[in-house]
């Protein structure tokens, strides 16, 4: 498993969020910016102050994803002997984790993917486990498969 195009494309996915929340930031606070020749429109400034939670929400949407950025540029992506950051987990031999930020799931080189963070529930029960290990979690036995 090539690792260093997985973390390509999981710097891929994180560009990518970063700038769907940038256009859905810019096309709010572009109607809430004056123009120095616009008139004042009080009723177009009070839905602005009305929108202000959405404008601070995806702008922390862009911080959540650029801190994801450096997250994934800090960790080491070699070879891995247990479950630690950085490392792809397989789990039951047909689901496979990378142990760094949340994703959705994402295809690379053939394989389906999820990233997870080291706040997750799962990482707490696969931490430090090497492949052949079982764990619990949810009242279900999993196996480590394998880990890159």
């Amino acid at each position: 498993m090539n690792k260093s195009k997985i973390k390509t494309k999981l710097l891929e996915l994180e560009h990518g969020d970063i700038e769907s929340a940038v256009k859905s930031y810019e096309s709010y606070f572009g109607e809430a910016t004056m123009e120095r020749d616009r008139t004042v429109d009080f009723e177009h400034s009070s839905t602005v102050i009305r929108d202000r939670p959405v404008l601070e929400s995806l702008e922390g949407l862009i911080h959540e994803h650029e801190n994801h950025l450096e997250i994934i540029n800090s960790i080491s992506f070699d070879e891995k002997e247990t479950v630690e950051p950085g490392a792809v987990v397989e789990l039951n031999k047909n689901r496979f984790f990378v142990i760094a930020v949340l994703t959705d799931e994402f295809e690379c080189e053939g394989n389906n993917l999820m990233g997870i963070s080291t706040q997750s529930p799962l990482y707490d029960a696969i931490k430090g486990l090497s492949a052949g290990d079982d764990f619990e979690i949810h009242d279900k036995t999993f196996e480590i498969s394998a880990i890159y």
